[in-house]
This record gives C-alpha cells, structure tokens and sequence, in this order.
C-alpha cells in the first residue's frame, strides 16, 4: 500500500470492530439485500396495473384514443417512456395491417366486379374479325 491509502476502497460501517468493509460483512446481508431491491424498483418502468382493463382496439378511432391516452399517460409520468415507445410501435403495426386488410378487400371486390362484367356478351366479337 502506497502510504496516506487506505485499506478498504469503501469505509467500514459504524463501530471499531468492524474486519470488513459494509458491502461484504455478513451481519448486514439482510440491509444489502433491502437496499439493493429499493434501486431496482427505481429502474423498472412504470406500467399500468395488471387489473386495467383491455383498450378495444378494433377501429381506428379506437387506435387513436389509446395513442392519446398514452401520450397523457407519459406526460403525467404515470408510464414509462420506454413502454409509450413501444405501445405507439405496435399501434403502427396495427393501423398497417388493418390498412392492408382493407386494400385486398377492396382488390377483391375490384376483381369480381371485373370478372361479373366480362361474363356478360360483348356487342363486339372477335371471332367475327378473324381475332383469338
């Protein structure tokens, strides 16, 4: 040891009989382990209570309303910007899918309106012109 240091890097808890630093003497596992659960409580993110009911999530009105309420949710620190993040992430997904649901939809009706009107006859042949 160079001399003026110590040789403990953190210093032993209160009392003179302390042989360890407060980070390793067993008689203080019990107040380690509290305080150790006490930071990890500050670092998890808020979520909502288990007991919240579903948002309906059917209409894109309905899509909407719960990015509002999240929006306030975060402003009013009651979530985490982290879980915003990702419930506006699966929001978009949502609205896309709904979206691509509703273009085959519409394709398909286009498609079958097409087929319909070409099972009618047709004023002109092509077979009468020498044609297919």
């Amino acid at each position: 040891m160079h001399p003026g240091q110590t040789r403990w890097r953190s210093l032993p808890g209160p009392g003179a009989d302390r042989v360890c630093a407060v980070f390793h003497d067993p008689a203080l596992a019990g107040a380690r382990a509290a305080a150790s659960r006490r930071g990890g409580e500050k670092t998890r993110p808020a979520v909502l209570a288990a007991s919240t009911p579903d948002a309906p999530l059917t209409t894109p009105t309905e899509l909407t309303a719960l990015l509002g309420r999240t929006i306030n949710q975060v402003l009013r620190g009651e979530i985490d910007p982290k879980v915003a993040t990702t419930v506006a992430y699966l929001l978009t997904v949502m609205m896309k899918a709904a979206d691509r649901g509703r273009l085959e939809q519409r394709l398909a009706e286009l498609e079958q309106a097409l087929k319909e009107k070409h099972a009618e006859p047709s004023l002109f042949d092509p077979d009468e012109f020498g044609g297919a």
